[in-house]
């Protein structure tokens, strides 16, 4: 819907359009150029630094979701084969739920991350020198007092609930399949 919008509106105000997309960019410039001034080198390696830790913990999260999915489907391809083998669908089961607390675990670790980034980003922006001081080159996520940024938290995120949940009713109906309908 928000595409055909804006495609409607490029045909209908063509030349307006362009001027609207010029004057985007140079906003973008403007900020680009503030930001270069308001950070050091030190600065920016350190945002870098803490960015490649969110990057790792996000890639924790997805290989959590990649290697579930792999071992279920394995799982149940067994079980599928010979229908002696009922107990090892329990195991996937548990699986799941080891691998749920897992992936929540490494998104509420991100979530510390990315704050600790906010807070240092602020204390620039806001000349904080003693805050700066204090969280140069702190990657102290212990110190982190967020309610939203622990792993009881992430478990209730919109990122991890929906897929494990699902996942889950799919390997149980397949556990009680054989009960139901024999």
């Amino acid at each position: 819907m928000f595409e055909f919008i804006i495609v409607y509106k490029i045909i209908q105000i063509e030349k307006k359009v362009v001027f609207l997309h010029m004057e985007v960019k140079l906003t973008t410039e403007i900020n680009s150029n503030k930001m270069n001034e308001l950070f050091t080198e030190t600065d920016r390696q350190y945002i870098s630094l803490l960015q490649e830790n969110i990057n790792r913990m996000a890639a924790n999260s997805a290989n959590c979701k990649t290697w579930l999915v792999t071992l279920v489907t394995a799982i149940i391809a067994l079980q599928l084969t010979s229908n002696e083998l009922r107990s090892v669908l329990w195991i996937a089961l548990g699986l799941i739920v080891l691998f749920y607390i897992l992936d929540s675990y490494y998104l509420g670790i991100e979530r510390k991350f990315i704050n600790i980034e906010k807070n240092y980003v602020k204390a620039v922006k806001y000349n904080e020198q003693d805050e700066l001081k204090k969280n140069l080159y702190s990657f102290n996520i212990k110190a982190v007092k967020d309610k939203y940024a622990t792993t009881c938290s992430a478990l209730l995120s919109p990122s991890t609930w929906p897929f494990y949940s699902v996942l889950f009713l799919i390997v149980l109906a397949v556990c009680l399949w054989p009960c139901i309908f024999n």
